[in-house]
């Protein structure tokens, strides 16, 4: 079985398309900043990359002043919180296939065909995934795929601001929870289409990461949206459902979580997946919508 800790660094990675950095100098990327303000208080917002390597430090002064101005750090979920029986027991319980059951009772002969060829590539033996559901799978060739490349969610932008955020003393709440994320991972009803998603993702991921990065860098929000969901579903248009349960639905309700910290009387830091921010139906769409003041800070 997998390790535990590791599939969890990583799966989130899956949710957002992997945004991950291609090599580059040492200088400050411009990723974009929001401020939402209320009369109360503010809430920023900085879309996350969770997997990463050196080169995308350091970040610019407007986003660690902001980090300063905060009381709270919020990021989507931190695995230090977790419940690690619980997650186990989802794991264990969810991710396998009972009796003599293998994911070829479960998919058409297209995406078996699109799995051997990607486990040939990677060489990966089909036994060791055989047993595994489709959620399951798309954690542990993300988990491969991503030690291939070199990075590590140590160096992701999560994991920087809560080892700030505990050096600093600073409280860490969270938009979801690692147990959710998981089970949201190994729910899903429709399994060749999860299959079909994740090896037609990790077969583009090495030149999605740099298109992505470079955008991430830039502040291009359209080239993100363009990259992560918009250009994807053109091309596969039935993985539309896919997207509305990793996106869509998650966005609406971390939006309604951070209308709630508007208002308050403490200042919050919000780390969400980058993927989350763009578009139209995205965390910045969304809560414009509900006509907070909104700013892009540079």
């Amino acid at each position: 079985m997998p390790c535990l800790n590791k599939i969890y660094h990583t799966f989130t990675s899956v949710l957002v398309a992997c945004l991950l950095l291609a090599a580059a100098g040492p200088v400050c990327a411009d990723p974009v900043l929001w401020k939402i303000q209320s009369k109360q208080n503010a809430v920023y917002l900085f879309g996350s990359i969770h997997i990463a390597d050196a080169s995308v430090y350091p970040l610019r002064p407007a986003i660690e002043n902001a980090y300063k101005d905060s009381d709270v750090l919020v990021v989507e979920a931190d695995e230090t919180q977790a419940d690690q029986v619980k997650l186990n027991e989802i794991l264990v319980t969810r991710g396998f296939y009972t009796g003599t059951e293998t994911i070829a009772d479960h998919i058409g002969k297209d995406t078996m065909q699109m799995l051997h060829k990607f486990l040939e590539k990677t060489g990966i033996p089909y036994a060791t995934v055989a047993r595994m559901r489709p959620g399951l799978i798309a954690i542990t060739l993300t988990v491969a795929r991503i030690v291939q490349l070199g990075y590590s969610p140590e160096l992701g932008i999560d994991r920087y601001f809560i080892n700030k955020a505990r050096k600093d003393a600073k409280p860490i709440q969270q938009l979801e929870t690692a147990e959710g994320q998981m089970d949201l991972m190994l729910s899903f009803s429709d399994d060749d289409l999860l299959l079909k998603h994740t090896v037609v993702s990790l077969d583009e991921m090495d030149d999605m990461f740099k298109e992505l990065m470079a955008a991430w860098k830039s502040g291009d929000s359209s080239k993100i949206e363009a990259v992560m969901l918009t250009d994807q579903l053109k091309e596969h248009p039935e993985f539309e459902a896919l997207y509305r349960r990793l996106f869509d639905d998650r966005n609406i309700a971390m939006t309604s979580k951070i209308s709630d910290m508007l208002g308050q009387t403490k200042n919050y830091f919000v780390v969400v997946g980058a993927g989350h921010l763009v578009g139209k139906k995205g965390i910045v769409s969304l809560i414009k919508k509900r006509n907070y003041t909104i700013e892009l800070l540079k």
